[in-house]
């Protein structure tokens, strides 16, 4: 199973990454240090069997949490049938448990860990907790559309050897606004494949659509510690290449984009990149025919685009740590293709000023 592949096979896989790019020296040493995935107990026998678990973990989203909550028991089918369950990891600014007391209405479970862990954590206690013979992780900042449940139901009876069922989701703002929606995978809509590449080079699937088979987690293994920002991507991949999967054409989710997310605390401290090439090692080493060098020139990109972003918003903080990542890692030609975006996007600016002008008399 991929649960007992050593760390020295990992290792291996970091070093044919870095043959190709250039990384940084702690990508090198927490790499090489890097475990199996953690172990995923079986659910004992005489356990009563639900065919959903809905997790839902919370760290200081109380605000989001009531309407991922209420989108979830719109749509709920019996106790028997679907377990619902938040697990606060910890929230120091808000009270989730007051939240789910309120809107679960006694139909919502609580489970608070003993200490914050961090997303992976976070995530392995939703799965070790679950019960469900299929397991959804709805971050506590999401929220469903109505249907959801029902559309991953009929897709599992219809292809009962798939081991991930997905749907599309829209990217929303931290009002629920949709600002943009993820890709058709017309090649994972037919049956499960499982060919992993779609997800190599980006995360084509937003947690919040996701639903995993928990005898896959017990098969593969949970979340990896050592991911924060890719750790559902590499979880994702793994599932679909030991199970198949399938993404529904369906648009059925809502990822929320908030500042207040795991994702926008390190975004600001280039986290994402680093955990990129984490990322990239690990899959470096599990899969044949992985891009390294294409993944690496993504990277690199990733780095300019991010401090440009900051740049544009005066986040001197954001475009230090991201412009410097970006000065470590990038060759000439990645030198040579960002003075031509920038040349181009100083001549445009000077384009607008100069049509802006009021002509001479």
């Amino acid at each position: 199973m991929l649960v007992q592949r050593s760390a020295d096979v990992v290792g291996r896989g970091f070093a044919r990454f870095s043959r190709l790019t250039r990384v940084s020296r702690v990508a090198v040493r927490t790499t090489h240090l890097l475990s199996p995935p953690p172990a995923v107990v079986p659910v004992k026998a005489g356990v009563p069997r639900p065919r959903f678990s809905v997790m839902i973990p919370a760290f200081n989203c109380a605000r989001y949490l009531g309407q991922a909550i209420e989108s979830v028991l719109a749509q709920a089918l019996p106790a028997e049938e679907m377990e619902i369950e938040v697990v606060d990891d910890c929230s120091t600014l808000d009270d989730p448990r007051s939240v789910v007391e309120a809107v679960g209405r006694g139909r919502v479970g609580f489970h608070c860990r003993p200490s914050n862990g961090g997303a992976s954590r976070a995530f392995n206690t939703c799965v070790e907790r679950a019960r469900g013979e299929w397991i959804h992780i709805l971050h506590g900042d999401d929220f469903v559309m109505p249907g959801f449940y029902g559309a991953i139901d009929c897709a599992s009876r219809r292809w009962p050897e798939a081991g991930l069922i997905a749907a599309r989701c829209f990217f929303c703002d931290e009002a629920g606004v949709p600002e943009g929606i993820t890709a058709r995978l017309p090649g994972m809509e037919q049956g499960p494949t499982h060919d992993p590449s779609p997800f190599f080079r980006i995360t084509p699937v937003q947690c919040a659509g996701v639903v995993v088979r928990r005898e896959v987690y017990e098969q593969v293994g949970g979340f990896r510690p050592e991911l924060v920002y890719l750790l559902d991507r590499e979880m994702w991949c793994r599932a679909v290449f030991a199970a198949g999967g399938v993404v529904l054409a369906d648009v059925l989710a809502s990822y929320r984009r908030s500042t207040a997310s795991i994702t926008g605390r390190t975004r600001r401290k280039a986290a994402q990149l680093v955990d990129a090439e984490r990322c990239a090692a690990i899959m470096a080493a599990e899969y044949e025919g992985f891009p390294a060098g294409t993944v690496r020139d993504d990277i690199v990109e990733w780095a300019r685009s991010e401090a440009d972003f900051f740049r544009s918003r005066g986040d001197t903080e954001g475009l230090a740590a991201c412009r410097g990542f970006w000065a470590k890692r990038a060759g000439l030609r990645h030198r040579v293709a960002a003075g031509v975006i920038a040349a181009e996007a100083a001549t445009r600016s000077w384009t607008r000023r100069l049509l802006r002008r009021p002509p001479q008399a």
